[in-house]
Parts: C-alpha cells; sequence; structure tokens
C-alpha cells in the first residue's frame, strides 16, 4: 500500500488493496495541488472576504479537479468505452462526460463550490440505483467534509455493502462504511 497506510480512521476497516492505483494517483495531485498553492501564496494573489486578515484560497469545482487529473495524466479517458481509466483500471466518475459503461468503482470529486449534499445524492443514484450490484467501491476525493451530511446518505450504500473511502485533499484516505 502507499505512505497512508492501509487502515481506516479507527484501524479496524482496512482500505481494499484494490484501490491502491486510484489513491495514489490522489496523492500525485495532491503533491500538485500543494505547489499549485504554494504559487499561488507566493505570488500574493489571495482573493479577500470581507473580514480583514483573513485569506481565502482559490476557488476550485470538481470540474476543475477532473481536468487536472486528465492534465497531470493520473486520470486518462477511454474513448472507446466513453469512461475513464487509472493505470488500466476503468472507473466511472462523478462530474464525468457522457454516459459510461457501469464499473466497480465510483470516483466522486468535490470542489469547494459542490453542494456536498447533491454530489452524495448523485453517488448514491449512480451506485446504488444506475449500477446496482456492479459499484463496489466509491472513492470521494473533497475539498470541504460535513460528517452531518454524510450520515444521512451512509445507510444506502451499507445495505448495498459498497466500500466507500473518504480522501479529503491533503489527507489520508479514511473508509467511511
Amino acid at each position: 500500500m502507499a505512505d497512508w497506510g492501509e487502515k481506516g480512521i479507527w484501524g479496524s476497516q482496512k482500505i481494499p488493496e484494490e484501490l491502491s492505483p486510484l489513491l495514489k494517483g490522489l496523492d500525485k495531485l495532491d503533491r500538485v495541488k500543494k505547489e499549485e498553492l504554494s504559487r499561488f501564496h507566493r505570488r500574493g494573489e489571495f482573493l479577500y472576504p470581507p473580514f480583514p486578515r483573513r485569506r481565502m484560497h482559490p476557488v476550485l469545482t470538481g470540474e476543475r479537479i477532473l481536468e487536472n487529473l486528465w492534465e497531470y495524466e493520473i486520470l486518462l479517458f477511454d474513448e472507446e468505452r466513453e469512461g475513464y481509466r487509472i493505470q488500466g483500471k476503468r472507473i466511472n466518475v462523478i462530474p464525468g462526460h457522457g454516459r459510461a459503461k457501469c464499473e466497480d468503482t465510483l470516483l466522486v470529486l468535490i470542489g469547494t463550490l459542490e453542494s456536498l449534499e447533491l454530489m452524495l445524492l448523485r453517488a448514491v443514484e449512480v451506485a446504488c440505483v444506475l449500477c446496482k450490484g456492479i459499484t463496489r467501491y466509491v472513492v470521494i476525493y473533497t475539498a470541504k467534509w460535513n460528517t452531518l451530511i454524510w450520515e444521512r446518505h451512509r445507510g444506502c450504500f451499507e445495505k448495498e455493502n459498497i466500500v466507500v473511502v473518504k480522501r479529503e485533499m491533503f489527507s489520508p484516505p479514511i473508509r467511511l462504511c
């Protein structure tokens, strides 16, 4: 496994080895985004909210994260299947382009502007309805998190025995269920 280890936050639930290539790709993206944010700060380009002395990071969307994954060749688009691949493994992605064939892994990209609730509902729709019985893993790569919103949707994934791993930017992965 990667440097982040193989256990969830509670130490009792292991993150499946099948997710290792995807999580390593997200580690690479984190290194790139850290450098990007560092350059952003060095140039003094800050977006100031109404409150003095508080600095905000640049706006980040799920679409922008997807573009970064393509740009740095972490995620490739498979035109034949109209889907995505990471190190040869086919996955579904939200937000994605087109209607790909259902795969066993779903990657959900949540930026600072997206509604966490809406993105989790889209993940439930894909994993538990459209690709029911096919999706076994959901990886949520997010710039923000709210445990109360997650708890409202957790049961949908547990009912289908889907492994969900949360990977916040610049943080190790955590197995949620």
